[in-house]
């Protein structure tokens, strides 16, 4: 295929990995548009949503879209919400708070937009396709309900053994993940869904399209957050959503004002959206309120710079708390050696409930075992789960979930309500029913190949770069190199960042840096060479070969000249 597609042969070896396997799926991975996205018809109830939609227009109905407090549920809260203004629409739109309401519908929220603002009609997206009872409420209320939402639905076995889906009680259910759905793609998230909803409902009401380019920025930066697929029509929205927002500052407002905030003005990538746009919009609604990310994105020019700097500083703040908490949870899971089990369930009751995904995510990543962290709440506990692709934690919850209040989620991440008396009867079930044996709790690393410095050349670090966005399913190509030795090396352990130079047994050499590994790095050295040669070399004095294996990327770096250089992930001596 390297030939077809005039690209290196490492390049084609990466794509194969990927399941990028003929001419026409590589040219559409490397150069992906939006007309290569399959037609919104085959999602369903999508046509009922917008006849329910319109129906409510014609009439004049109040209609109210109710979000989520994470990124995604901000972003396509906005994208409903300025559609729907675009229409002309009587509308306004609601976030719950994450502290006193908690995740998804709640009847106290929906009798307060039956009773207060008069609603008839409410647009959930981002949750939902769970809220049985509150799809119950709402209809008890005289009230119409359509759900947009991505996460799974609850369901059973039938005589075949195949799952069928459990709904609620709406208008339309557009989910593609709802067993009688035949959209081929089912990664979506609720932003991309919205972003398809509204494509199809100004297609159905020929109207013009300009604000698309827009609803595709915001659902591309939603899509990066949620940690949902990287890969098909995601991976399109994504790389032609950055294309969009870095070529057209005046995109969205409060978003340019965010970027200008943070100081990350220039070619925005996955990276700034994912370390740096993402976590000021969580910020908002840990900290604070997520309905101020919404305005910031729905704000006028004269508001939107106080806002950006409102919702920067909250993520500031959010970073000493997860600091704080971070540490404290390290410490004891080692005093307590918590980590025997197989899934890790911790109860801090002075946490912010609002850094318990955070928190548990680094630990998830530091011991490589799925962590539930637990938090106190109005009334019981609640939490958030991160987990490992050998151990789907919303399944093994939907299994004990009489021992919950509340729980929603998917494989990856989970999040629910306990209260406190089932804890320890969680714990056991849980690890009772985890079949995971150690070797799963072993991270690997998937190399995409072995390489001689002589393979690697600036060209090919610009190709790679085709391969970008990475992220869930299309991570970052990683490669070996076995036998090189250390020419030069410099340790800034006040940076935790090291900066080599290899050579190989060819003579040929390669610059790499290492970041966050100098402990590691130390011990592993120590261990083979001894303290006092590690006293030699910490002063950058290199007195013998010091043989290693490496695995990293291989990345561009534009620092003074354009050159290919190594990011160490991993390292053996011998």
């Amino acid at each position: 295929m390297s030939s077809v597609l005039k690209v290196d042969k490492i390049t084609s070896l990466v794509l194969s990995h990927r399941g990028v396997l003929s001419k026409n799926s590589a040219i559409s991975f490397i150069n992906p548009k939006l007309t290569y996205m399959e037609d919104y018809d085959s999602i369903c109830d999508i046509d009922r949503a917008f006849h329910a939609l319109s129906l409510a227009l014609d009439r004049r109905d109040k209609i109210v879209i109710y979000g989520d407090y994470d990124v995604d549920g901000v972003m396509s809260c906005v994208i409903l919400y300025k559609l729907l203004r675009l229409l002309k629409a009587n509308v306004m739109y609601y976030i719950p708070d994450r502290h006193e309401e908690g995740y998804g519908l709640n009847k106290g929220a929906i009798f307060k937009l039956k009773e207060e603002h008069m609603v008839d009609l409410i647009i959930v997206c981002d949750n939902g396709i769970s809220a049985k009872e509150e799809a119950l409420y709402i209809k008890a209320l005289d009230m119409k309900l359509i759900i947009i939402d991505h996460h799974e639905p609850s369901f059973i076995f039938d005589d075949e053994g195949n799952k069928v889906s459990i709904l609620p009680l709406a208008e339309a259910i557009v989910d593609p993940k709802r067993n009688d759905c035949n959209y081929r793609f089912k990664h979506l998230c609720a932003a991309g869904l919205a972003y398809k909803f509204a494509k199809y409902t100004l297609d159905m009401f020929n109207k013009d399209k300009n604000v698309l380019d827009e609803f595709l920025v915001l659902s591309s930066i939603a899509t990066v957050c949620d940690a949902v697929s990287l890969t098909g029509e995601n991976r399109i929205m994504v790389k032609c959503g950055l294309k969009l927002l870095n070529n057209r500052k005046d995109i969205n407002k409060g978003l340019y004002e965010l970027i200008k905030a943070n100081g990350i003005e220039g070619n925005i990538t996955n990276y700034h959206i994912g370390f740096v746009i993402g976590p000021c919009i969580n910020a908002s609604g840990r900290l604070m309120s997520a309905m101020l990310a919404a305005e910031l994105f729905l704000a006028d020019k004269e508001q939107v710079i106080g806002l950006a700097q409102k919702v920067t500083d909250l993520n500031k703040k959010r970073k000493e708390l997860t600091a704080l908490y971070t540490t404290r949870v390290f410490n004891r899971v080692r005093e307590g050696n918590l980590d025997k089990d197989k899934v890790i369930i911790i109860v801090d009751k002075d946490m912010h409930e609002s850094i318990a995904g955070i928190i548990a995510g680094r630990l998830k990543d530091k011991l490589y075992k799925p962590v539930i962290i637990l938090t106190k709440a109005m009334s019981g506990l609640k939490g958030s789960g991160r987990s490992i692709p050998e151990y789907n934690m919303y399944d093994e919850l939907y299994r004990v979930k009489n021992l919950l209040v509340k729980f929603g989620g998917h494989a990856m991440a989970a999040g629910l309500s306990i209260e406190e008396d089932n804890v320890n009867q969680l714990r056991t079930v849980l690890n009772k029913n985890c079949s995971l044996c150690s070797e799963d709790f072993l991270e690997t690393l998937k190399i995409d190949c072995s390489l001689e410095f002589k393979n690697i050349s600036l060209y090919l670090a610009y190709e790679l770069c085709l391969i970008e966005p990475y992220g869930t399913n299309n991570p970052e190509p990683l490669f070996v190199s076995r036998g090189v030795y250390i020419s030069t090396i410099r340790i800034m352990e006040h940076k935790n960042t090291i900066i080599f130079n290899f050579k190989d047994s060819e003579g040929m050499e390669l610059k790499g840096i290492c970041f966050n590994l100098v402990d590691v790095f130390k011990d592993r050295f120590i261990s083979t060479y001894g303290q006092n040669e590690f006293n030699l070399i910490s002063k950058s004095i290199i007195s013998k070969v010091y043989s290693m294996d490496i695995v990293y990327t291989i990345n561009l770096n534009t620092y003074r000249k354009a050159e290919a250089q190594l990011n160490i992930r991993d390292f053996k001596f011998y």
